[in-house]
């Protein structure tokens, strides 16, 4: 049980996982074994509750009104997160991703920006800036109270040339110099 009295709503964004893919992943899934796929019945399609969302003209959290890149079109445009909903009926909330969190499916939870590619202040355009609209890293930090926040975006949560903690200096075997390289599991960047 979540404070507020009643049970969690776990929200699963698919990225990019529209009707056509779905679609597809259904049949693969039938024909792999040995059916003609269309009749497979796929997890989710045992979810109480589905919906769609769509990123709308590479904007977020915005109707339609507003226009890629045009801070202007933004303000008063701003649609009511999935998030805000559950944290005002007393819910706890949390986004957990696979991509950067200010990417533009986790972003669509809790953001509201005139471009999906506004991730810090460092990427915004001057004219935006004065405009008044706020990067996605900064709508993270703001926007809503999120209890749970896991995925990768670190350094849009820096400013641009901040040394990042977890790197250090290492030799690849045979190589002459020093590379930088982020610690991990994976030991990828």
């Amino acid at each position: 049980m979540v404070s507020g009295g009643g049970p969690g709503v776990l929200e699963v964004s698919g990225s990019g996982m529209g009707i056509t893919t779905y679609t597809a992943a259904r049949i693969l899934k039938g024909q792999l074994q040995n059916q003609t796929g269309e009749e497979t019945v796929m997890t989710m399609d045992t979810f109480p509750n589905v919906g769609l969302a769509k990123t709308n003209l590479n904007t977020i959290g915005v109707s339609a009104a507003a226009r890629n890149g045009a801070c202007k079109t933004q303000r008063g445009n701003e649609v009511t997160s999935i998030l805000k909903w559950a944290k005002d009926a007393g819910k706890s909330v949390g986004i957990v991703t696979t991509t950067r969190v200010q990417h533009a499916t986790p972003a669509t939870s809790y953001a509201h920006s005139a471009s999906r590619k506004w991730y810090s202040d460092a990427d915004m355009p001057e004219a935006a800036k004065k405009d008044g609209c706020t990067d996605i890293a900064s709508q993270l930090l703001k926007n809503t109270d999120i209890d749970v926040i896991i995925g990768g975006g670190r350094k849009y949560m820096t400013p641009r040339g901040t040394k990042d903690q977890n790197t250090r200096q290492i030799s690849p075997p045979g190589a002459k110099g020093k590379t930088d390289a982020t610690s991990s599991m994976s030991g990828r960047k």
